[in-house]
């Protein structure tokens, strides 16, 4: 909760909480927790948070993010810090269902299309570059499904992402989906 007598525009003063870092897989374990649960819990409250609401806490690194075990209720995930959060455009939810629609369907120039609609803009406003972009992806995709990649070159084809963008005549990619996609990083 927030100590709304000790806050001010540029303090926020909240409850300090007990809890066991989410990535302390010993401590969860000893205090009982599975860390499926925390897992599953936290992919949960992260959808919700962007899917439902269209707002989210930005930072979620190990450091914010604990779980408090409760008897007879069962744990809690608690999450610290929002002191870096955003607010999605109200078209991103339609934008991110045509774009997941178009992957699944390995569609790259329907994903193209998705992509200038969630706001990502080229030199020449075509949509060429983003179909390139959007094969990328789809390559990469396809390699996790059949397991190709160990984990080190699969981080290294996701690190080469920002260099294809370059690449690519891609001059703008909003910045609420470049700091989605460093939550989904860290979160991962």
């Amino acid at each position: 909760r927030i100590h709304w007598e000790h806050t001010t525009r540029r303090v926020l003063t909240m409850e300090f909480v007990e809890g066991i870092k989410v990535t302390d897989v010993d401590g969860l374990r000893a205090a009982g927790v599975d860390g499926r649960w925390a897992a599953r819990t936290l992919a949960q409250a992260y959808c919700e948070q962007v899917l439902r609401h269209g707002f989210f806490n930005a930072d979620p690194h190990p450091g914010n993010i604990l779980v408090e075990p409760r008897e007879g209720d069962g744990p809690r995930l608690v999450l610290l810090d929002f002191g870096l959060t955003k607010e999605l455009p109200p078209y991103f939810r339609k934008g991110v269902l045509a774009f997941v629609t178009s992957m699944r369907q390995r569609d790259a120039k329907s994903m193209a299309s998705s992509l200038l609609g969630l706001g990502f803009e080229t030199r020449d406003g075509k949509s060429e570059a983003l179909e390139d972009l959007a094969s990328y992806v789809l390559d990469l995709g396809g390699r996790v499904r059949e397991n190709a990649d160990t984990d080190k070159s699969f981080m290294d084809r996701v690190n080469e992402l920002p260099e294809q963008i370059r690449e690519n005549p891609v001059v703008r990619v909003p910045t609420h989906l470049v700091l989605l996609g460093r939550v989904l990083i860290l979160l991962s």
